[in-house]
């Protein structure tokens, strides 16, 4: 039911923040239908992409700092120069520790990455659930394809299918690059014309 699913031995609710008055609903709704939408979900198999996950974890070990691959060490703070007014040098200090605060929390959530995607197998699968809106989202809160550009660019599909017609490929590059007004058969028709940039910028 609408109150449990997701883990075998964690009990996660298959709706969060519900009232009283939203669970009667959605038991009179039958939830079979959104257990169906959570499975049709739930059943894609994902894989990690190995050769960006080395080089994003060399990234990491090697400093870090970029293509928002968190720091491995804080930024230390320097001692105060003697030309610089207190405004400016609290200023400067507020901006500091606010980064590494920040960096830290990247670092975290990175290094659990680390350890989950080395207790991974080769294929994986993410258990969702659906918020009262009835929008659904993976369990997990940080190895997802929801995260951050550098924990989405790990994720790759673990069945590979041969697309038939391009067209909502085009149109999802289009939309990435701004393109995301018109039709779709425009917004295909710019990746179309603009298809060798795109794959010299792969």
């Amino acid at each position: 039911g609408y109150g449990n699913g997701g883990y075998l031995t964690i009990p996660v609710r298959m709706v969060t923040r519900t009232s009283k008055r939203h669970n009667d609903w959605i038991t009179l709704e039958n939830p079979v239908r959104y257990l169906h939408g959570l499975n049709s979900l739930q059943s894609t198999k994902w894989r990690i992409n190995r050769p960006i996950f080395e080089l994003q974890t060399s990234m990491y070990h090697s400093g870090g700092g970029w293509l928002d691959v968190p720091m491995r060490e804080p930024v230390q703070i320097p001692d105060r120069p003697d030309d610089v007014d207190d405004d400016e040098w609290k200023a400067n200090q507020r901006a500091l520790y606010q980064s590494n605060e920040e960096e830290a929390v990247k670092r975290l959530r990175w290094l659990s990455i680390e350890e989950m995607i080395d207790h991974l197998d080769d294929d994986f699968w993410l258990p969702h659930h659906i918020d009262f809106r009835g929008r659904a989202y993976p369990i997990s809160g940080y190895l997802t394809h929801y995260s951050p550009d550098p924990i989405r660019a790990l994720f790759e599909f673990s069945d590979e299918y041969v697309l038939d017609d391009p067209k909502w490929l085009y149109v999802h590059l289009a939309n990435m690059a701004g393109i995301r007004l018109g039709s779709f058969e425009t917004r295909a028709s710019w990746t179309n014309a603009n298809i060798d940039d795109v794959i010299e910028s792969a």
